[in-house]
This record gives structure tokens, sequence and C-alpha cells, in this order.
């Protein structure tokens, strides 16, 4: 029997010669109401970028009226939603873009609760621009540059192919400048929530800088974070010291030395000071032997193999490129170089000593 339902019993008795009349019915009696039939599963009716609508069939309500329904999604099993009696069709909004869905509902009576339905089709939302990400966080500064943390967002269904950023100028008495200098960079791999680290240069010395970001999917660019806390950049510096100096070419009375160029420090290399040492050789100690003094043939050493020592130095304020070709020089002699750079903050350190050099070519005999 169904339970919920009222039944009357009428009874009639069978021989061999037939069948007889029917005893008059009892009186009504009720079967005991039981919670409802398990639902049907819902089936999804429309799908948008953040929202879905679904519908149910009304179960059976075995013999208790029913009184609301409950639905809960598989995203988050805690969060449960009533509705009365009356809905068959609720829509879910609030929902994140490109994120797949499923839903169950049961139905409630006097008695209880239903069985929780099957699962509806996992539907995905329709895909859209990426999240709006968070404030990037300035990690260090230097005189040039800002390394930057910021966060990949939520994609919404489509991949980030890259983040964007902007910067502006903090000008004295509080005038900001436009947001500009719009600059790429190919977003960290991973999910939502990746932690991605971006340099920005080059930056004026000693300038306060806000930045922001965005992010890029194949619909187009989300909303711009918020602007990032300010920060200033160092104060340029004298540059550094260059490196490897070296000879390239010597020719009868003239070498052509270059070097690799210095870091500027915030401020444009605008000379160099080249300081070019003439060295002298000194006699080598005759060595004694048995109170006997003997002298030592050099005549086979190299002219560039040691017994150098310091000589005279020309100091020479050349230009901001890195080479020269120092002149005048005497092909018998031996030299060595350094070369410091200059800019607007001063001179900076010197390079180390080049390696000994003859001042040129010897003369063919005419």
């Amino acid at each position: 029997l169904k339970p919920g339902f009222d039944y009357r019993c009428r009874v009639s008795a069978v021989s061999s010669v037939g069948e007889g009349p029917f005893s008059p019915p009892t009186f009504n009696s009720r079967t005991p109401a039981n919670t409802p039939a398990t639902p049907a599963c819902p089936v999804v009716a429309a799908v948008s970028q953040t929202a879905v609508r679904i519908r149910w069939a009304t179960p059976l309500d075995n013999g208790s009226a029913i009184t609301r329904f409950e639905v809960r999604r598989d995203s988050d099993f805690d969060e449960i939603f009533e509705y009365s009696r009356r809905n068959s069709e609720v829509t879910f909004s609030g929902l994140r873009a490109g994120k797949r869905y499923a839903f169950q509902v049961r139905a409630f009576n006097q008695i209880g609760p239903s069985n929780w339905s099957s699962w509806s089709e996992r539907v995905s939302t329709l895909t859209a621009l990426p999240l709006t990400p968070g404030r990037p966080v300035v990690c260090e500064a230097t005189i040039t540059t800002v390394t930057l943390e910021c966060v990949k967002p939520d994609n919404s269904g489509k991949i980030i192919s890259k983040m964007v950023f902007q910067r502006r100028e903090l000008r004295p008495g509080g005038v900001n400048s436009e947001w500009a200098n719009e600059m790429s960079f190919p977003a960290a791999p991973g999910a939502g929530g990746t932690t991605s680290y971006v340099v920005v240069s080059p930056l004026g010395p000693n300038s306060v800088y806000q930045f922001r970001c965005a992010a890029v999917n194949i619909h187009g660019q989300s909303n711009w974070s918020l602007p990032s806390f300010r920060i200033r950049t160092l104060p340029a510096e004298p540059p550094t010291a260059p490196q490897h100096p070296r000879v390239t070419k010597i020719h009868f009375t003239s070498v052509d030395v270059t070097w690799v160029a210095s870091d500027s420090k915030g401020s444009p290399v605008i000379g160099h000071v080249l300081e070019l040492k003439r060295l002298r050789r000194v006699q080598a100690a005759k060595p004694i032997v048995n109170g006997t003094e003997y002298s030592v043939d050099d005549s086979n050493c190299s002219p560039l193999v040691s017994n150098q020592v310091d000589g005279i130095v020309t100091s020479l304020d050349i230009g901001y490129r890195s080479k020269y070709q120092a002149q005048n020089l005497e092909p018998s002699a031996n030299y060595v170089f350094r070369v410091s750079a200059c800019n607007g903050q001063g001179q900076g350190a010197w390079s180390r000593w080049s390696d000994v050099f003859s001042g040129g070519l010897p003369q063919e005999p005419s």
C-alpha cells in the first residue's frame, strides 16, 4: 500500500458453488505517512557567465504534503539553499565564469527529508575576462629597477596569456603623472593564485613610482588592479669600474685599447679617465755562489715578462666611448693601462690594470 492513504476493506466467501456477497466495508484506515520519495535529478535550464538556472519535478509526498526543498551544488557541500514548496525552478547567481557545476535537490515534509537526488549533469558557466588582479607588491627597488610581486587572478575559463603593467611617476608637490609605459610579460605557469615576479626597468633614479597590473586572456584584458604603494628608487651613484681592459691592435707608435662599458648607475656616462703607465726595467741582481758573483744572461727573456716595476703614469681625459687610440708611444717600451668612467655623480672606480703590451711595432730597417 501507499503510505499516507485511507483504505477500506470488505470480504466475501468463496465455495465450490461460487462466490458469496461482500461484507459491509470496514471503517477508513490510513497507512502511516513517510518521507517524500527521492526526487529525480535536476535539469539545467539556462547558463550564463555567472549564473545557472535549474528545474526539478516535485516527487511523491508519501502521505504528508511537501513543505520545502533544499538544493546544493558540488562546489560547496556545506552551503545549502532552501526554497518553498512552490518553487521548482531557481537561478544560482554569483558563480565564477568558466567553472563547472552540478546540483542536487531533496524534498521535506512533516516526517522529514527525502534522500538527495542524483547529481545533475555537470555544466560549465560561460567563459569571460579574467578577474581583476590584486594590488602589486613592491619587493625591491634599485637605482633604475623595481621588482614587483603579482598574483595571477582566476582566468574565468580561458588561459591567461600575459600580464600587463603600467606605471606612473609621482612628481614633487603631489602631482601625479598619467598612467603610461605599458609593458607586457608572459604569465607564470599555473592556476589562479600563482605568484609571479616582474622586474620593471629602466626607471629614473631617486623617483617615486606606482604600478598597476591587469591580466589578458582570449576574451581581452581584465580591469586594472589597485595601484601599488608608493616606492622611491635609489639615488644615482658614480659608475662601476669598467671591465676587461685590453689591447685590440698595435700600430708602429700607437695602440688601440678597449674595455667593457661600466654600469652608469642611473646617470649617463659622460666621459672616461685613462691612465697609461710606461713601465721601466730594473737590473736583475747578480747571484752570488760561494762568494763569487755570476752574471745572468737575460737576452733571451721576453720584454713582456717580469722585472717590470711602476713607471711614469700619464692621465688622459677621453670621451664616453669604450675605446681609445693611445698615440706617440715608444715601440721599445712596455705599458699597461686602466680606465674609469665619469657621470653626473662623479668619477667611478678604476678598472684593473691591463696586461703588459709594447708601445708599437719595431720599424723595419731601411
